[in-house]
């Protein structure tokens, strides 16, 4: 999988070794972690945070490999 095949934009994170970072929608999630899917990746890591006291909601966080 190329991190062109992402229907995200995607930074790279400075100082990591091919580590990206993208915000999606909720609506848009599955689209992503279908995609991912289909071209052999897999959910490496998942976990949320509730932050309210930053003037957000809760977000939810996945690591794709």
């Amino acid at each position: 999988m190329k991190i062109t095949d992402f229907p995200v934009e995607l930074t790279p994170i400075p100082g990591t070794n091919q580590v990206w970072h993208g915000t999606v929608s909720v609506q848009k999630l599955h689209e992503v972690c279908a995609n991912v899917r289909a071209k052999g990746g897999r959910l490496a890591a998942l976990w949320a945070s509730d932050e309210r006291d930053q003037g957000g909601g809760y977000a939810l966080y996945l690591a794709l490999a």
